[in-house]
């Protein structure tokens, strides 16, 4: 039987504990970095939970505020695991319940030294960002396949010049120019794969649902007001 019917109880369990143990050590969590700990982009979370995260991305080290955090946990579970088993259960429970979606707290959980419940969040934690990893590399390589072709077609590609495209020669310059363009976009895109896959806040994952979500509400369908305006 678990004590937590979804993640936000979870959540909310694992934080106000990480909460109390920094008011123990007197050493007080501010609003941000509390708030921080219900970051997540696909599970549940705070509704303002983007400007937070601008404001901690303003003000606070990311590896400095991680480690704080898993010290903490593991202060945490330690205690509980000595002077509370029930509650020591619960973050057991908390730990699996969260790890199912990808909440920026199982990173630290993931830091920290918890006790007995090694495997619960080691290896897994975002674990489903491995979809988007394939499906964005898929549509990068698509992309520059086709965009080889085209520019092949009009002798842009490979680098080279001379080139006729019906009675049309390609100026060498030009061909060069847009060749090595190219390329720089290519090794960009690679290069930002790469990152957003070693990134633990996901920025670039950030961004796109933001662009995304944007595109979406300019061209998007609008819900209808019920007085009919």
């Amino acid at each position: 039987m678990t004590h937590f019917s979804d993640a936000r109880e979870a959540k909310e369990f694992v934080t106000s504990n990480i909460v109390a143990e920094a008011q123990r050590e007197n050493a007080p969590l501010s609003e941000v970095e509390r708030k921080m700990l219900y970051f997540s982009e696909t599970g549940w979370t705070l509704p303002n939970i983007m400007e937070v995260n601008d404001e901690f991305e303003r003000g606070y080290d990311t590896p400095t505020y991680e480690k704080k955090i898993a010290r903490l946990i593991t202060a945490a579970t330690k205690r509980a695991r000595k002077e509370n088993p029930e509650e020591f259960t619960k973050w057991t429970d908390a730990i699996r319940k969260l790890n199912k979606k990808d909440h920026y707290i199982t990173v630290m959980l993931d830091m920290a030294d918890v006790p007995d419940v090694a495997g619960v969040s080691a290896g897994r934690v975002r674990a489903s960002y491995s979809w988007k990893v394939i499906v964005f590399g898929v549509i990068l390589v698509a992309v520059l396949v086709a965009g080889e072709s085209f520019l092949g077609n009009y002798g842009l590609w490979p680098l080279r010049g001379g080139a006729r495209y019906g009675r049309e020669v390609v100026n060498e310059k030009l061909s060069h120019f847009i060749g090595y363009a190219w390329v720089c976009l290519a090794v960009l895109c690679l290069g930002g794969l790469v990152y957003s896959h070693f990134d633990r806040k996901r920025r670039l994952y950030k961004f796109f649902n933001r662009t995304v979500g944007g595109v979406f509400r300019l061209f998007g369908s609008r819900k209808r007001d019920p007085s009919g305006r």
